[in-house]
C-alpha cells in the first residue's frame, strides 16, 4: 500500500449529552463534534436539512437588478439565452434556468459550447450566438467571471449580462448588468462555497420568491443536486440542503432523461448515494463532451421516454469508448513515465502527439495515484499545440507553482491560456516549450516535498461485530456523504485478515476474522498492493443498504 498517515480523531466529553439529546449512538454524536457541530441548533440544522433554512437569496449583490430584467423580459414578451458550459455543474445549471423559464412563460434558448473545438469559458466570438438567437438578455452560468471579451463586444449591442458564477473572480470584473457570485469581494452572502447550479438556483428562488411560486421549487432541485455532487463542493450548509432535497425529487421523478440516465447506469433510482452520482451517473454526462457534443444532454434532459433511452443507451456506448481511450493513454504514459525516469521527478509532466484531450485530467488523476506525484498530461495537436491537464492532491497546489513559470506557456501572440485551482488545472502549450516548461516546473518543485500521503481521518475503533440498529440509523441521519461530509472512517485492531477470492480484478474480497467472529469485507486494489496473512490493524468505511451493510477496507497496516 501507498505511505498513509491516520489521524485518530479526538472522543469528546460532549458526545454522550448529545447522544442523549438527539437519541443518537454516541459514535455518531462524537463524529458530529469532531466536524465542528458545537451548538444544538447546528446539530439540528444538520440532522434535519429543510428548505426552511435555505438563506435570503436577495443578499447576493446584484439579484434584484438581476429579477427585475428577467421579469421585464417576461413583460415584453422578449427572449433570453442562457450560455452554459459542458461539464455537469454547466449543463445542470443551463437545463435549472430553461426550465424554470419555461414555467414563467419566458422565452429562451441555450447555447453549449463544445470542450474540443471551443474551449472553456464564454468567448468574444460568442456575440454571433447571441445575435443569431435574437435575445435581449444573455445569462451565463457556471462560468462568466473572465468573460471580458465577450462582455466589451455585447455592449456594443442592446443586450443586457447577467453572469451567475462561482469561481474566484480576478480583482477586476466584466462589464454586467449583474454579477452572481458568492465569493465577490465584500459579498455579504453567507455561504461562499456554492456550485455553479447553485448560484443559478439563488436566481431561481429569488424570482419565484417575488411571483410567490415557491412551490414550483422543489422539483428543480434534482438539478441542483446533480451539479453540486459532480462539482465536489463541500456537502455542508447550503449544499446539504439542496442536495438532499433533490436526492428525494429525483427518487420519486418522472423526469424520462433522468430515469433513462438511471437505468442505463445499472442502478435503481432508490437509495440514491453520493457515490451512485459520482462513479455512474456523472461520468454518463461528462462523456458527451469528452468526446463528442454535450448538447446530447440538453436533448436527453428535454426528451420524451423513447427518445430518452435511445439517447441514454448511446451515452452508455460512449462511456465505454471513454474508458477504452482512457485505458490506453494510461498504458502509453506509464511506459514514457518508466522509460524517461519521470517517476523519479518532482512533479510528473509527459505529453504525446494523438492522445485525446477530453480523457487526459481522468488519466493525471489515476498516474497521481499510482505514482504519489503532481502529474500534467499534455495531449499534442497535429499542428504542435500541446492541451494540458494536470491533478495534484494532499496539500500540494498545482496553480500556485505553475503560476510561477506561467511565461513558459505564452504563444508566439504573446497569449497565455492557463486556469485552475489548488488540485487541478489546465493549460495550452507550444509541444516544442514542454522540455522548457518541465525544466523550470522541477525547479520550483524541488525546493518542497512533493510526495503526495494519503490522509485518513480516524474516527476511533469499533467493534464491527456487534453494532446494533441504532449505530445504522444514526450512521444514516449523516447522509448524504461526499466533499466536505466524508463517510466516517473507522478502525480495527488486531485482526485477522484472509483472501476470500484470489483473483486479478480491482476489487479484492476478504474475510475479516477476531475473536472467534468473522466478517466479508473488500477493498480496492491500490498500485504496488501487497497482501499479508499477518495480523493487521485496518481502517475501514461502512456501505449501507437498507438493512445491509457493507465493509469497505480502506488501508492495513
Amino acid at each position: 500500500m501507498s505511505e498513509t498517515v491516520w489521524e485518530f480523531l479526538p472522543e469528546n466529553r460532549e458526545a454522550k449529552e448529545i447522544s442523549e439529546r438527539f437519541n443518537l449512538d454516541k459514535i455518531i454524536a462524537n463524529i458530529l463534534i469532531n466536524r465542528g457541530l458545537k451548538t444544538e441548533i447546528e446539530i439540528e440544522k444538520f440532522l434535519n436539512p429543510s428548505l426552511k433554512n435555505l438563506y435570503d437569496p436577495f443578499l447576493l449583490e446584484g439579484m434584484k437588478e438581476s429579477v427585475n430584467r428577467i421579469l421585464k423580459v417576461r413583460e415584453e414578451n422578449g427572449k433570453i439565452i442562457i450560455i452554459g458550459d459542458y461539464d455537469v455543474d454547466g449543463l445542470s445549471s443551463s437545463i435549472l434556468l430553461h426550465k424554470a423559464f419555461n414555467l414563467l412563460n419566458i422565452k429562451n434558448t441555450y447555447y453549449i459550447p463544445h470542450r474540443l473545438n471551443h474551449g472553456y469559458g464564454v468567448k468574444k466570438e460568442d456575440i454571433k450566438r447571441v445575435k443569431e438567437s435574437g435575445a435581449s438578455l444573455v445569462i451565463t452560468v457556471d462560468n462568466g467571471i473572465t468573460a471580458f471579451d465577450f462582455a466589451e463586444e455585447l455592449k456594443k449591442t442592446s443586450a443586457d449580462l447577467i453572469i451567475t458564477d462561482h469561481h474566484i473572480p480576478d480583482i477586476s470584473l466584466p462589464h454586467a448588468l449583474a454579477i452572481l457570485n458568492p465569493k465577490l469581494k465584500d459579498s455579504k452572502y453567507p455561504f461562499t462555497q456554492l456550485a455553479g447550479v447553485g448560484v443559478a438556483f439563488k436566481l431561481v428562488q429569488a424570482i419565484f420568491e417575488k411571483l410567490k411560486m415557491v412551490n414550483f421549487l422543489p422539483p428543480l432541485l434534482k438539478w441542483v443536486a446533480l451539479g453540486t455532487i459532480a462539482d465536489a463542493v463541500p456537502l455542508i450548509d447550503e449544499n446539504r440542503i439542496l442536495v438532499k432535497s433533490g436526492i428525494e425529487e429525483i427518487e420519486n421523478s418522472s423526469e424520462p432523461g433522468l430515469n433513462a440516465l438511471i437505468k442505463v447506469s445499472g442502478i435503481a433510482n432508490k437509495n440514491l448515494s453520493s457515490e451512485d452520482f459520482l462513479f455512474r451517473i456523472c461520468p454518463r454526462i461528462n462523456v458527451a463532451g469528452r468526446l463528442e457534443d454535450p448538447n446530447m444532454i440538453m436533448s436527453l434532459f428535454l426528451s420524451k421516454e423513447e427518445e430518452a433511452l435511445t439517447i441514454a443507451k448511446r451515452l452508455n456506448k460512449l462511456n465505454s469508448k471513454r474508458q477504452s481511450i482512457e485505458s490506453k493513454v494510461l498504458s502509453e504514459a506509464k511506459k514514457i513515465i518508466e522509460k524517461m525516469g519521470y517517476h523519479n521527478d518532482p512533479i510528473i509532466i509527459v505529453g504525446k502527439k494523438g492522445w485525446h484531450k477530453g480523457v487526459i485530467g481522468i488519466v493525471a488523476s489515476k498516474l497521481v495515484e499510482e505514482y504519489e506525484r503532481p502529474t500534467i498530461l499534455i495531449a499534442i495537436d497535429e499542428n504542435g499545440k500541446g492541451h494540458a491537464s494536470g491533478r495534484s492532491g494532499g496539500e500540494i497546489s498545482l496553480i500556485d507553482k505553475i503560476k510561477i513559470v506561467e511565461n513558459n506557456l505564452r504563444t508566439e501572440e504573446g497569449e497565455i491560456n492557463f486556469g485552475g485551482h489548488s488540485q487541478a488545472i489546465g493549460f495550452t502549450i507550444e509541444a516544442n516549450r514542454i522540455e522548457e516548461l518541465r525544466s523550470a516546473v522541477k525547479k520550483i518543485f524541488l525546493q518542497d516535498e512533493t510526495k503526495i500521503k494519503k490522509y485518513f481521518p480516524v474516527e476511533g475503533e469499533i467493534d464491527i461485530f456487534n453494532l446494533n440498529s441504532k449505530f445504522f440509523n444514526s450512521l444514516q441521519k449523516l447522509k448524504p456523504f461526499g466533499y466536505g461530509n466524508k463517510k466516517p472512517i473507522f478502525a480495527l485492531l488486531d485482526a485477522e485478515i484472509k483472501l476470500k477470492i484470489r483473483n486479478d480484478s480491482k476489487r479484492v474480497n476478504l474475510k475479516i476474522r477476531k475473536n472467534g467472529k468473522e466478517m466479508d469485507a473488500f477493498l480496492w486494489k491500490r498500485p504496488h498492493f501487497e497482501f499479508s496473512t499477518k495480523k493487521s490493524h485496518l481502517i475501514f468505511t461502512i456501505h449501507t443498504f437498507s438493512n445491509k451493510y457493507v465493509i469497505e477496507v480502506l488501508d492495513l497496516k
